[in-house]
């Protein structure tokens, strides 16, 4: 890498300031500067009063309609990623386990492109067919035209925004149609209230939606950690209500996840960090089949088969994780990006599925946007306002961006790569775009203290039930670092810091490396995420137990 960046640190000003009744004055912090204390107090207390009983856009409409086509053969095209993978079995398991419809889930692998395809579509011929998609089909105009034309009804459930003119679908659910309510939602969690309304139309009892409503919370949240959903309240009701069921064993396919992690008591970080990375291996690795066979042990139970599935999906996971490591080492050898805007990077050899990975590896090592492209023009993007940067030179540079503003996928003209860099960087100079290359400030939630290192404070912050996106970042300013290496068998080698001459300690993951190019500084700014100290068992000069806590570094520098 030959671009060094000094990274800036400060604390965050609470907003709000109320009397301690967490008991923890690190949560208090954090608490202080996201929520009100009615709201912290609320889902604490009584997260599902934060579930909100509110119309997503055709919500009614597509319950009804899927009542109606009872008697259709169903087929539900679900996306290949984490919230596809569990949106398509929320609905299906629903549709044809509880209420024995004959329903078939398609998962397409990433090689097919994203969205319900018009090759799909030409090749269903059923005439007692109705499609319906999850987590896709909004912009799907083309496929839908297809099967409409074919006199096959298509019913959209999904949380992506629309491209222009609507497909010709009989009834879609998106908040973004009318955006009244519902835009911060995975679409896992629109299917889970789309089931919920197609229980109420059919009167179940409250008592029996209420037990279907706590049967899917551990995929909902799943799905709404895995898409970096916001964090606003109801997303943290959701994963505290999701993470509660999980560890009373509610999930049969997530407690063998566990078991084979070795993880007592699943939190939104390993949900974030463990869990979904390896479900969204299987599409990234080109097998969207063992995740979808993974989800259908659920009903089914088989303890031997469930664990089977779920030592492959972790193998499969090693194997992407291994790819990807040496893809974005090679990169970072092998190119100067100081001379552009946008990091653009040529993927062409190394598989689709680990393309986003690779940007978004590259985007914060650079601190600017990365775009992972292949020959054909096909990218994966990353990085603060990507999508609507591309856009803004589409058609002369870019055919088009889609999806997320920070994570988009996109097709470029790739001949022109070298003009689009003269152009953003001529721009940028003339001040037609407000967007440059600047140093990364880290914006710490809570500046911890050396007393603040314990298992409650730990223990308070992941049961919290924070979102992926949203976990908060804690650390310490102008401390005092010994360090000592603790080389793995693969040649990685890692760092623990020993903090204020004390028995605390700071881990940096193969970071022993960069804390050299720093200069070896014993005074340093650090922040991460409070963890457990088992792993330092390992370490014989680190004086450990499971009971204590650790601070795992996300970033640093010399203070």
């Amino acid at each position: 890498m030959k671009e060094a960046r000094q990274i800036k640190f400060k604390v965050k000003t609470p907003k709000n300031k109320y009397e301690s009744w967490c008991g923890n004055r690190v949560l208090q912090r954090i608490l202080e500067s996201r929520l009100t204390e009615k709201q912290a107090r609320t889902l604490y207390g009584d997260p599902w009063s934060l579930i909100q009983n509110k119309e997503i856009y055709g919500m009614t409409s597509v319950a009804e309609e899927i009542i109606f086509q009872k008697n259709k053969n169903i087929y539900i095209f679900a996306d290949y990623d984490v919230d596809g993978l569990t949106s398509g079995f929320i609905l299906s398991s629903f549709l044809k386990d509880i209420l024995g419809y004959k329903v078939e889930t398609y998962y397409p692998e990433r090689s097919e492109g994203y969205g319900l395809s018009p090759e799909f579509a030409n090749n269903l011929n059923d005439k007692n067919a109705v499609v319906i998609t999850v987590d896709n089909g909004i912009t799907a105009n083309e496929a839908v035209n297809i099967l409409a034309n074919k006199c096959i009804p298509t019913i959209i459930i999904d949380h992506h925004e629309p491209a222009g003119e609507l497909p010709e679908a009989v009834e879609f659910c998106d908040a973004h149609i009318d955006k009244n309510y519902g835009t911060h939602l995975c679409c896992a969690a629109v299917t889970w209230k789309v089931v919920h309304k197609i229980a109420e139309l059919l009167n179940w009892p409250e008592d029996k939606i209420r037990l279907l409503d706590r049967s899917y919370l551990p995929y909902v949240a799943l799905g709404t950690i895995s898409d970096v959903m916001p964090p606003v309240l109801e997303n943290y009701a959701i994963i505290a209500l999701g993470l509660e069921e999980i560890n009373e064993g509610q999930s049969n396919t997530l407690s063998s996840l566990m078991e084979q992690e070795g993880i007592k008591k699943m939190t939104s970080k390993d949900l974030a960090w463990t869990i979904a990375p390896e479900l969204n291996a299987c599409s990234r690795m080109g097998n969207v089949k063992l995740g979808k066979d993974f989800f259908s042990q659920e009903m089914l139970n088989k303890k031997t088969a469930l664990q089977k599935l779920t030592k492959e999906i972790i193998k499969l996971n090693k194997m992407r994780k291994d790819i990807t490591e040496k893809a974005y080492q090679e990169i970072v050898s092998n190119n100067d990006f100081s001379a552009t805007p946008i990091c653009f990077v040529n993927v062409e050899k190394h598989p689709q599925g680990v393309h986003g990975i690779i940007a978004g590896k590259v985007s914060e090592a650079f601190g600017k946007p990365a775009v992972a492209y292949s020959s054909n023009g096909h990218a994966s993007c990353r990085g603060e306002d990507v999508k609507d940067v591309l856009n803004a030179y589409a058609p002369t540079y870019v055919e088009g961006a889609y999806g997320h503003s920070d994570a988009c996928g996109a097709r470029i003209i790739v001949k022109k790569i070298p003009q689009f860099i003269k152009r953003l960087n001529s721009d940028i100079e003339k001040k037609k775009l407000k967007f440059k290359h600047t140093e990364p400030t880290i914006t710490l939630d809570a500046e911890l203290t050396l007393q603040d290192f314990n298992k409650e404070t730990r223990e308070d912050i992941l049961d919290f039930g924070f979102t992926g996106q949203d976990m908060p970042t804690v650390g310490l300013l102008d401390v005092s670092v010994e360090p000592i290496i603790w080389a793995t068998k693969g040649g990685k080698k890692h760092i623990f810091l020993k903090l204020g001459g004390k028995n605390i300690y700071a881990i940096g993951w193969n970071l022993w490396d960069e804390y050299e190019k720093l200069g070896a500084p014993t005074t340093m700014n650090l922040s991460g995420s409070l963890d457990s100290g088992e792993y330092a068992k390992y370490c014989k000069d680190v004086l450990l137990t499971e009971r204590n806590t650790v601070l795992t570094i996300s970033n640093w520098s010399a203070a």
